[in-house]
């Protein structure tokens, strides 16, 4: 369990400021054009890998038409006319840490999938649903609390343990589907995970 450090309000708030600038301009735009020396992340490499290998095992097998299909999908990733099926980790954004709150993009369909892929495999990650104005309480609830180590390296209590809060208008109904009809959803640090059945801002 990681030391709490007693963090001024407004130095918490320049913290979250100032990663959330640093998301917004580091943040892949899914329809923007890719251009020459622009980096390609590690999700979205493996993502064009894989249709280019299995491009070329549908080749070898002489099949036609689906290595067509699998490469024109490849390159429309690479210029840009569509966004991969993965999103860039935060650590291929250049973050080696978090602050210990803040806010995601969401983006519709594959929500949970696009969740995991954002932080290091050995992260714990339990998402809770709870309306908005509960998140932005939670949020600012972990004004004390550690930063969020995203590599080895990067400080802190390793593997992270990260609380991902999505907001939906009747949370603790028992749905899965993690589905949004908001932006945004929120993370914070947690210290042991819990997966709440109540609001806990109640």
């Amino acid at each position: 369990m990681g030391r709490l450090a007693m963090r001024p309000w407004p130095v918490f708030i320049a913290q979250l400021l100032q990663f959330q600038d640093q998301l917004g301009s580091a943040w892949p735009d899914p329809g923007g054009p890719a251009t020459p020396g622009t980096p390609v992340g590690t999700s979205v490499r493996s993502d064009v890998s894989n249709q280019l290998t299995e491009a070329l095992r549908l080749m070898q097998t002489r099949k036609l038409r689906e290595p067509t299909d699998l490469l024109e999908s490849a390159l429309a990733v690479l210029r840009g006319d569509k966004p991969a099926v993965s999103v860039t980790s935060l650590v291929d954004l250049g973050f080696e840490d978090l602050p210990p709150a803040g806010y995601l993009p969401a983006q519709w369909g594959g929500l949970p999938e696009r969740i995991w892929r954002l932080f290091p495999v050995q992260t714990g990650i339990v998402v809770n649903e709870y309306r908005a104005d509960t998140i932005v309480e939670l949020v600012a609830r972990a004004q004390h609390a550690d930063r969020i180590p995203l590599t080895r390296d990067g400080g802190g209590v390793w593997p992270p343990r990260i609380e991902i809060m999505v907001p939906v208008p009747e949370p603790y109904t028992g749905g899965n589907d993690l589905q949004t009809t908001r932006s945004w959803i929120a993370f914070r640090r947690a210290v042991r995970i819990p997966s709440y059945t109540t609001d806990p801002a109640g």
